[in-house]
């Protein structure tokens, strides 16, 4: 059940971090009503993005109950971090994005360096 609505999602430019912000004052009135710090509940209800593009793409998966098929690391945790579980993917987005952070980087190996390169590399 998405409680969420047009109006509670704001994107606006922070000129101090040179990013937009998506915020959620839905989700920042209920952690206040819960008894969270004010500090707590801003910083658990916005998120920062480089793009107006992908900000306004957040916000309109957001109100429509999509799922992002960007698996960009900052994007899924602005959808974390601007919904909870009323959301309907937040389940999914959240095991996506641990399982991203499991994986972690591939290491390259460039072959032609050499056979000792490569035995260094293994042990």
């Amino acid at each position: 059940m998405n409680k969420i609505r047009e109006e509670d999602i704001r994107i606006f430019y922070d000129k101090d971090s040179k990013s937009y912000v998506i915020a959620n004052d839905y989700k920042y009135r209920k952690l206040r009503d819960r008894g969270y710090s004010r500090k707590y509940s801003k910083d658990n209800s916005h998120a920062h993005l480089k793009n107006k593009k992908a900000a306004e793409r957040v916000k309109d998966n957001i109100l429509e109950n999509k799922i992002e098929k960007n698996r960009n690391k900052r994007v899924l945790k602005a959808y974390i971090r601007i919904t909870d579980n009323d959301y309907k993917h937040y389940d999914k987005i959240e095991e996506i994005l641990a399982s991203k952070i499991r994986k972690g980087k591939q290491k390259y190996i460039n072959i032609n360096k050499g056979a000792k390169r490569v035995w260094w590399i293994n042990h």
